[in-house]
């Protein structure tokens, strides 16, 4: 009997933020190759392992919330499975949850509502807080979006389902075991932004508020499905199957401080050498 699809949950941080989608694949198919999982392929004369990503990460942003369905042909242990696939992937991607899932579930592209970004800023605090106040309270925000060489102008503030700015000097995002992902800079912003009918950015948030903000590293900390008063995850750190549904806490809207600025690592040093 075919055994059930695998979801998994890993982080894009570091260095290897700064490879883009198709190179990403790449990087999975080789790695669920050499960590000899026994995998579904398509048909064709190139067959390909039946891999379904969820929502692309833009390149340059970092992330420990995105994720992959992995079709096999026999069943596997899925903490085991987290551990194999760490151990061959590149310095700044781990698995850091992985549980089975009906093979005909959704995908991900389809169910995800929303998205969580933690945002790092040279701004000050306090004038940040106010433009993302103006944001919130505009009735709509028109914003020049480019598709395929065209231009059009879209509404933004539909898509824009909070903004607030973080109380602390840092924010600390959990990936399971090891140590906590630090988003530290002179100001960190918090957005939930919709992933429905498209997905919206950070940096389109940044763009229109006045000034526009000069975001330092943005961090992609959630994907969300549900909605609209209540979210949870797809699969939460830590995950296994048949673990609880996370509901993630609503953004903090208390205060602001002085924060401070964290250096934005240079990508030409990115570097893709499996850990081995």
């Amino acid at each position: 009997m075919s055994p059930l699809r695998l979801r998994l949950r890993f982080t894009k941080t570091g260095r290897v933020r700064f490879i883009g989608h198709l190179d990403l694949v790449r990087v999975w198919e080789r790695a669920v190759r050499r960590a000899k999982l026994p995998l579904e392929f398509t048909a064709g004369y190139s067959p390909r392992p039946r891999m379904h990503f969820g929502l692309a990460l833009p390149t340059g942003f970092a992330s420990t919330a995105e994720y992959l369905d992995v079709d096999l042909s026999d069943h596997v242990d899925a903490d085991e499975t987290a551990i194999a696939l760490s151990s061959v992937l590149p310095e700044g991607i781990d698995v850091v949850a992985a549980a089975a899932v009906a093979a005909d579930s959704q995908s991900l592209q389809a169910v995800v509502a929303a998205s969580d970004y933690v945002v790092a800023s040279d701004d000050d605090p306090s004038a940040a807080a106010e433009r993302l106040t103006a944001v919130l309270e505009a009735g709509s925000i028109e914003y020049e979006l480019e598709r395929k060489g065209r231009t059009t102008t879209v509404d933004l503030r539909p898509g824009i389902l909070d903004l607030a700015v973080a109380p602390t000097r840092e924010v600390r995002l959990d990936v399971g075991s090891g140590a906590p992902t630090v988003v530290s800079g002179r100001c960190i912003v918090r957005m939930r932004l919709a992933a429905q009918p498209r997905s919206y950015r950070p940096t389109e948030v940044c763009a229109v508020t006045e000034p526009p903000l000069a975001a330092v590293l943005v961090h992609r900390c959630a994907q969300l499905v549900g909605g609209p008063v209540e979210f949870s995850e797809p699969l939460p750190v830590g995950s296994s199957a048949g673990g609880p549904a996370h509901r993630p806490e609503p953004i903090e809207r208390s205060g602001n401080g002085s924060l401070r600025e964290e250096a934005t690592p240079d990508p030409s040093t990115t570097a893709l050498a499996p850990r081995i």
